[in-house]
């Protein structure tokens, strides 16, 4: 999260817009939401949302987690890949994220994670996990 305090003095917006346009670039992802961001159920998984692949682009997938905070089921929820394998590739990686454990949540709490995939001279060769 970004703090910007702003005094009364007027602030020329043209300012402004540079460190505005630069912060965001920031995190290459996030949890974007569900009943998890609302809940504060934080990810223990050390991670920047960022995975290099074939290609760049980036997806939002939808998870399921449960008790123990591992992920169960991620599905597609929009992505601006082509690539069913680039698709396979973050997907592999979201399943692999782990949450907070915690029986006071429910049996399959809900998120939604932003991916985003940067194109590399060495993507990794992929891997495929079958449930």
């Amino acid at each position: 999260m970004i703090i910007v305090y702003l005094s009364p003095k007027k602030i020329k917006m043209r300012k402004l817009l540079p460190f505005i346009f630069f912060s965001s670039f920031g995190a290459f992802g996030q949890l974007v939401g569900g009943e998890m961001v609302a809940s504060g159920r934080n990810i223990v998984t050390q991670t920047d949302f960022k995975l290099d692949g074939h290609n760049n682009g980036w997806a939002i997938y939808t998870l399921a987690v449960d008790l123990d905070g591992k992920v169960t089921s991620a599905d597609l929820k929009e992505s601006s890949l082509k690539s069913r394998l680039d698709n396979m590739d973050i997907r592999n990686h979201v399943m692999k994220l782990k949450f907070e454990k915690g029986t006071h949540y429910p049996k399959f709490h809900h998120v939604e994670v932003k991916i985003t995939m940067v194109k590399s001279e060495n993507p990794p060769e992929l891997e495929i996990i079958i449930d």
